[in-house]
């Protein structure tokens, strides 16, 4: 029988069978033990292993206990060894990932997906990062990565008071973040896009002029023909260009881009060829079509720059700027419970979606 103290006690060294030769109850016999006795919290500190950890944590969630979780380790200490007990701070605060990357350290940096099979998420320390309480959770699970490449964007582009800024396939997510972190600055802003979207709302998000092209089998200057209006009109071009799809729109932009601008992307529209349909957007080119755009990118000075993912400075930098009022992340719709099917169906089918669909688990 296991036998744990009263309520106004919390164990804070436990083992469970993962421990060898140290304990015998599973986590979750444990876990079960403490909740008959009305214990508010539990410790799970197994000798140098956290085999146990998921079992204990969900376990202490459907009984309502808090749980801790924590190691037995021996440590190197100047009098010789000791064998110590470690337990996490507990921190109650929210966190979202941290996608920090750089380019420069390729296993550790980037997407810190773990267990996602699983539905669970086991990550150090070092790729998550707090967030403010007065953000909701759809907005925090929306959050992460598109507003730290997009910070990252704009930080490197570093755009000059009263520039023009373009901004592709203004539907994207990665787009609609760029709006929002753009539309209180002192810049112009154009939104291009294939698809159809109400000038109205363009102007709430903060777009000047909103550019309808078409892409399709059949390209020349009409399929453009809004720009070339444009340039003609305004008798400029754009000083900077965010374009997440440099395979759809780098040849086709880059003469309207001014001498001395900036083009910079964060990824490509045709990832998995095994399922493009070749009618849609064209995203094979002419071999020699690359040669062509470096040479309009040398004539005119025009810096061309690739951008993946960002730093923890530009996500804590987002952050701030959602805090103070000057950000936000664009939320379509929110399911939960048994609404997967609306969930996935608001995500890939419905076309007139603007935003990112989230699915809340019940918690």
């Amino acid at each position: 029988m296991l036998k744990l103290m009263s309520a106004a006690f919390v164990p804070l060294n436990l083992h469970s069978h993962y421990s060898l030769l140290e304990g015998l109850p599973a986590p979750a016999e444990w876990v079960q033990a403490a909740a008959a006795r009305g214990l508010p919290a539990l410790a799970l500190t197994d000798h140098r292993l956290l085999t146990g950890a998921v079992e204990f944590y969900t376990a202490c969630r459907k009984t309502g206990l808090r749980p801790l979780l924590g190691l037995d380790l021996e440590l190197d200490y100047p009098d010789g060894p000791r064998r110590v007990t470690l337990l996490a701070a507990g921190e109650q605060d929210r966190v979202i990932a941290n996608n920090h990357y750089t380019g420069k350290d390729l296993i550790h940096e980037g997407v810190p997906t773990n267990h996602a099979s699983k539905e669970y998420q086991i990550f150090p320390s070092m790729k998550l990062i707090k967030i403010p309480q007065e953000m909701p959770d759809d907005v925090a699970a929306s959050y992460s990565i598109g507003t730290q490449t997009v910070f990252s964007m704009i930080r490197r582009l570093s755009p000059s008071p009263g520039s023009n800024i373009l901004i592709t396939s203004v539907r994207s997510n990665t787009s609609l973040a760029a709006l929002n972190a753009l539309k209180r600055r002192d810049v112009n802003i154009y939104a291009l896009s294939t698809s159809h979207l109400p000038e109205e709302e363009l102007r709430i998000f903060g777009a000047k002029q909103y550019f309808r092209v078409s892409i399709g089998l059949q390209q020349g200057p009409s399929s453009f023909q809004a720009l070339f209006d444009f340039v003609a009109r305004e008798r400029t071009g754009f000083d900077y260009v965010i374009d997440p799809f440099f395979d759809i729109y780098l040849a086709r932009i880059i003469d309207f881009i001014n001498p001395g601008g900036k083009y910079i992307t964060c990824g490509l529209w045709g990832q998995h060829s095994a399922y493009i349909h070749p009618e849609s957007i064209p995203i094979e080119h002419d071999p020699e079509e690359m040669v062509t755009i470096l040479q309009k990118a040398l004539f005119k000075n025009i810096e061309i720059i690739g951008n993946c993912l960002g730093t923890t400075e530009d996500l804590a930098n987002g952050i701030s700027s959602y805090t103070a009022g000057k950000y936000d992340v664009i939320v379509d719709s929110t399911y939960s419970g048994k609404e997967v099917d609306k969930f996935l169906q608001r995500t890939y089918v419905d076309k007139d979606r603007i935003g990112k669909v989230v699915f809340c688990y019940d918690r």
